[in-house]
Parts: C-alpha cells; structure tokens; sequence
C-alpha cells in the first residue's frame, strides 16, 4: 500500500561477528577488519594483515581476524617486512613464546612506531608473560567499546 513502512533487518552470527569487528577497529586502530570466511572469498586479491585469533565481547570462540590494507599493491619492501615481522610475533604470542614475541613486536614498533595493534599486542603479551591462563587460547581480548 502507498506509505507502507517497511523494515529490513539482519541477523544472525555472520551479523554479529560483523558487527563485534566494526567496534574492534578502535581497539586495533585499524579501519575495516574482516573474518577467515570474508577474507577468502574475496576475489580480487586485495592485501590483508592478519591479527592473529580475536577474542570479541560476548563470543565464546575466538575468531580469525585481517585488517584491509589500504597501501598500494605491489606493497613496498617496509611494508612487506612489518607484515612479516608481525605475523611473527602473533605466532610467538600464541605459543606463549613471550621473549621472540617481544623482540618480534620491537622491531615491528621500530617500522611502525605508532601501530595501535602492535601496542595492544605489547600490553597483553606483557600482562600474560607473567600470568598466563591455563586454558589458553592463544586470542587477543577486545574489549567492548
């Protein structure tokens, strides 16, 4: 009828990991962050920087996060040694392997002074260096915002 309102809404999972990863970007100072799933349906091969396994408010599992990188393809030599060098600290910070993470995460800080993922990196691996949970998971916790 003429007038009549309607009202589309979304649900579900896919929805709310969505919707957890568009509040993490404050947290990682990233833009667009995507899931596993997201990532590889993508066609064209844009760049992505993974971010290691996310544990977001309210999921029970962690989930698989990648930032969209907005640099230039090809990336740039620096660019493509960051990523590597980050890449590697998350793997050391999954294992609990807390001196390779902290020196991977140095060099990662001398690339890139002002990475906010790499700060947030920094904070937890050196809270859990100390106190490490039994049932680890090896997630980063977001917290809400």
């Amino acid at each position: 009828s003429p007038g009549a309102k309607l009202d589309y809404t979304c649900i579900g999972d896919t929805v709310n990991v969505a919707s957890r990863l568009e509040r993490a970007n404050k947290n990682l100072g990233t833009t667009v962050l995507v899931d596993a799933n997201t990532r590889l349906k993508c066609v064209e091969e844009p760049a992505f920087r993974p971010l290691g396994r996310l544990l977001l408010h309210g999921k029970m599992s962690p989930v698989e996060a990648f930032e969209l990188m907005v640099e230039p393809t090809p990336l740039d030599a620096d660019t493509q040694e960051f990523l590597s060098l980050f890449e590697r600290a998350i793997g050391h910070f999954q294992r609990c392997e807390w001196n390779p993470c902290f020196a991977a995460l140095a060099q990662c800080r001398g690339l890139r002074p002002n990475d906010q993922a790499v700060e947030l990196y920094e904070r937890t691996a050196r809270r859990l260096s100390t106190d490490t949970p039994t049932h680890w998971t090896g997630a980063i916790p977001i917290e809400p915002t």
